[in-house]
């Protein structure tokens, strides 16, 4: 049972790039290896777009002073 929401996320996720695809009328997205073009984009594929994002907080005691959010690529937005 632990696995169900893993699938149903995962499935969310391709749902929406790939409607997100079609109303931006891009029919492929370079996201497999050497960035080849893929008409239908995995979760795994999405995911690995994201990988070594990082955000960094610092605290003062247990408040949140600042946050230095990831600087993400014209394609990760």
């Amino acid at each position: 049972m632990r696995l169900l929401p893993a699938l149903l996320v995962g499935a969310l996720i391709e749902r929406e790039i790939r409607r997100a695809m079609k109303q931006t009328k891009r029919e492929r997205l370079p996201l497999s290896p050497k960035q080849r073009e893929c008409k239908k984009p995995t979760t795994e594929r999405i995911l690995e777009l994201f990988e070594g994002i990082q955000v960094h907080r610092v605290y003062q005691g247990t408040t949140v002073e600042e946050v230095f959010g990831p600087e993400l690529t014209r394609f990760q937005r």
